[in-house]
């Protein structure tokens, strides 16, 4: 996990919601990717080509970490492919994609 996310200031409430989520501003990613444990290849892949356009956009970097690993303050998370948070949310996962 790359420290400066933690040394970041607190300037955003995450919101149970999501209805406003800020992924970057000011040059400065503002979210992580989060995968399953288990994430298959495609999955991992989506979420470095996530996290490279971040970094191509901001010059930030944008961490992947695997579900249940603590988010970071001052940051959102954007799940990437099935997840346990998906699941609890009554998310399907998509039809398109069978291996998930």
């Amino acid at each position: 996990m790359d420290e400066n996310l933690h040394n970041r200031p607190q300037r955003y409430t995450r919101r149970d919601d999501y209805s406003e989520m800020i992924l970057a501003e000011g040059g400065v990613c503002r979210c992580v990717a989060v995968i399953a444990a288990d994430a298959k290849d495609k999955v991992r892949a989506a979420a470095e080509d996530f996290c490279q356009l971040l970094h191509k956009m901001t010059g930030d970097k944008c961490e992947i970490i695997t579900e249940g690993e603590s988010i970071p303050e001052g940051v959102n998370p954007v799940y990437i492919g099935w997840t346990a948070a998906a699941e609890a949310a009554g998310i399907q996962p998509m039809k398109g994609y069978p291996d998930h």
